[in-house]
């Protein structure tokens, strides 16, 4: 399943990717791939290319060989704009809210409740 979804990513050369705390959903993905011993390069259409062949403009060195890159916690994927509507919200939301899970934020923006899903660790094991 996590193939096939994989290749719809890539057919859809998509050049933005954004979603609630995309973080969260970015790290798990490459877990899970990481897990069942899939390649990542179809995330991006720049497979044939990676990190190291982007130059540092500050330090002049090349970055690590992939394309996903990691800096101070965030994932880069090469070629795509990753763009969190979590953070989004919190800097155009004026005041404190009591929560920022998308939830409450249906709740106080839509009052509507987004969809429960259980058992995650055992769809993380057994929904491959």
């Amino acid at each position: 399943m996590l193939e096939v979804f994989l290749n719809y990513w890539y057919e859809q050369d998509a050049d933005i990717i954004t979603a609630w705390n995309l973080s969260f959903d970015v790290d798990y993905l490459l877990a899970r791939l990481q897990q069942l011993g899939i390649s990542d390069k179809k995330l991006s259409q720049e497979e044939d290319s990676d990190f190291n062949d982007v130059t540092n403009f500050f330090t002049g060195s090349k970055t690590n060989k992939s394309i996903i890159k990691r800096t101070n916690g965030e994932v880069e994927i090469l070629g795509l704009v990753l763009f969190d509507m979590l953070k989004a919200y919190r800097k155009m939301h004026f005041g404190e809210l009591r929560a920022y899970d998308l939830n409450s934020i249906a709740v106080d923006e839509l009052n509507e409740k987004k969809e429960k899903v259980y058992n995650t660790g055992k769809v993380w094991r057994e929904d491959l």
